[in-house]
């Protein structure tokens, strides 16, 4: 059975069993494993909490599998029956001699930021998808789920009590970044917002000592002030990274950036790059040192922020091609469809994701189908994959509201409480104990404006037009990160309606097409 394995991340190797992150209770997983038959592999997987992935070989048998949130891809490909298995979609390229990318793909990623399903930008080429295993055995490929996100609504529920397991559910989360942690310093990316705000209180509540928060953006923005508040409130050591347009510019033009770009994006995501110049002046200026960065993905999500306003509050029944325009309409933005080909056969991709099975669906329906969509695509190849740039710079990390203990206890959250306005006021109440006075969100619209989203989400051509005003009237935001474009394309990018990210996602893939072009 011919595999070949090239790994880049360091892992642990017992048992027939490579393991890169880290596992809750590892060392109990390795013993079941090895003294089980392989049968219970998928069983097994199915029950562990963590950041990893996990390669187990045994004869003419192979499993790979990534955790709930695909924290630590993995790809592969399938070539002349010999298995390429790699947690670097790069290496299989140039291992494969691949240059061409894929135009359909190609397009998807320029819409959306990403790639869907177990697609990468290169057709033969393809990745895990978050929950998922590959079982390789006899020269016989085939793909297992066994995670996925499914949501349970409660028949009769107590809001009081709701409350009280949360709180339950957030302390086994951050016990088991505590338990990782082992002492080392915890840094936080602390935002003007609830996530990594929740972050901080729950470190303070359970009494981890060793932490700094830090924020980052152009002098004296909305963000920083309110995480400096924060920060005072618990009583955490905080300090700023001040963006320039000049430092951009020479951070951009280094060959560092595309090391990082190609290694971010593995042919699938968007390299982020909000944080990425502050990591790198951090690590470049030792301000931190053998560190586990502790950022806030995951908390919007599984509040129900990505739920639409309207599904939440009105009980009646939608059509499928409702739900299929509505990811269409919200998801793939970042730069317009310009033919109805294209969008019918994005359309039919977001369809084959599910596969949602019901003509018409209930509220409940509607919003389980959306999450679902959301988890295994935006969530953990957009969101989540961020946490590619403190791995560049050789630091550590942990998303503890991305713990499964909380995946748990959200899939049971009624609907009517996934609006997000629940969530936001749990973690207000929370934070009332260190701070006395109002904090909303720093980016935060106001009531009257939060209302004319509302309102414009509703309806397709509102949403669009309502993107485009905002982005004519806030473009430059709080990052400066438009000074590392040429700024006459730039501007042509904006009055054609891209977004920042359609513009990062223009930009890439040129920078990736230039680069295989030099190769030749």
């Amino acid at each position: 059975m011919p595999v070949n394995i090239h790994l880049t991340k360091n892992y642990t190797d017992q048992y027939n069993c490579k393991i890169s992150g880290s596992i809750v209770h590892q060392e109990a997983f390795i013993e079941e494993l090895t003294k089980d038959s392989t049968d219970a592999y998928i069983d097994l997987i199915s029950k562990l909490n963590g950041f990893y992935y996990i390669i187990y070989q045994a004869d003419n048998l192979l499993y790979a599998s990534v955790d709930h949130i695909r924290s630590n891809p993995l790809f592969y490909a399938l070539i002349d029956d010999t298995l390429y298995l790699s947690d670097s979609a790069e290496w299989i390229r140039k291992e494969l001699k691949i240059e061409e990318m894929d135009s359909l793909f190609k397009q998807e990623f320029l819409h959306t930021g990403f790639v869907t399903g177990s697609d990468t930008l290169y057709a033969e080429i393809k990745q895990l998808r978050a929950g998922e295993s590959l079982k390789f055995e006899n020269g016989k490929l085939e793909l297992i789920r066994h995670y996925e996100y499914v949501h349970h609504e409660p028949q009769v529920y107590s809001e009081e009590l709701l409350s009280k397991e949360l709180y339950n559910a957030l302390k086994k989360s951050f016990n088991n970044l505590v338990n990782y942690a082992n002492g080392r310093q915890i840094v936080i990316p602390l935002s003007g917002g609830y996530d990594s705000r929740l972050v901080a209180i729950m470190l303070k509540e359970i009494g981890y000592e060793n932490i700094v928060t830090f924020t980052y953006g152009i002098k004296d923005n909305k963000e920083a002030q309110y995480s400096k508040i924060v920060a005072d409130a618990l009583g955490l050591d905080w300090f700023f990274v001040e963006y320039t347009p000049e430092l951009w510019q020479k951070a951009w033009a280094s060959s560092v950036r595309y090391e990082y770009q190609v290694m971010a994006s593995n042919g699938v995501s968007l390299p982020h790059v909000q944080d990425w110049l502050a990591v790198k002046l951090i690590r470049e200026q030792k301000l931190v040192d053998d560190a586990i960065f502790v950022p806030g993905h995951g908390g919007d999500f599984l509040a129900g922020c990505d739920i639409p306003t309207f599904v939440v509050e009105k009980e009646i029944t939608y059509t499928k091609n409702e739900l299929l325009n509505e990811i269409l309409a919200y998801y793939y933005t970042l730069s317009p469809i310009e033919n109805n080909t294209d969008r019918n056969h994005f359309t039919q991709r977001i369809a084959n994701m599910g596969p949602i099975n019901l003509e018409r669906l209930s509220a409940i329906d509607y919003a389980d189908q959306y999450e679902k969509w959301v988890w295994q695509e935006q969530e953990s190849k957009f969101i989540c994959n961020s946490v590619r740039v403190y791995e560049f710079f050789n630091y550590d990390w942990w998303m503890p509201l991305c713990d499964k203990e909380l995946f748990n206890y959200f899939s049971t959250l009624p609907l009517n409480l996934r609006n997000h306005r629940w969530y936001q006021d749990y973690v207000s109440n929370l934070f009332s104990k260190y701070y006395k006075n109002s904090l909303t969100n720093a980016s935060d619209m106001g009531s009257i404006l939060n209302k004319l989203r509302a309102f414009a989400l509703k309806d397709t051509w509102c949403a669009n037009q309502l993107k485009k005003i905002y982005r004519t009237l806030f473009k430059k935001g709080n990052l400066a990160t438009s000074s590392r474009y040429p700024q006459v394309e730039y501007q042509q990018l904006i009055n054609k309606g891209y977004s920042r990210n359609g513009i990062a996602a223009y930009f890439f893939i040129q920078d990736m097409e230039r680069k295989s072009s030099c190769e030749k």
